[in-house]
């Protein structure tokens, strides 16, 4: 399910990105739309934060629970975005 979310981003950025490039001219639209990839990007990055937040939370049977040592756990924190 995470990665047809991830999916339908993706399409959702390209499709957003080809009318900002080229089929768009209405300055405003484009900067809307420009201004909905950011605000989608920000939201990305903070449902990673807090889902790494998570991930140090967790004991070591919920992280064997979904296949994670506390060293993968450490290591996925350390990611910035």
């Amino acid at each position: 399910m995470e990665s047809s979310i991830h999916q339908k981003q993706a399409y959702e950025y390209a499709s957003i990105a080809k009318e900002i490039n080229g089929t768009d001219k209405n300055v405003l639209g484009s900067f809307i739309k420009a201004a909905g990839i950011f605000y989608m990007t920000i939201g990305t990055w903070r449902r990673r934060s807090f889902e790494r937040r998570q991930l140090l939370r967790m004991n070591y049977n919920e992280l064997k629970d979904i296949g994670l040592t506390r060293i993968d756990a450490m290591n996925e924190c350390g990611i910035k975005f």
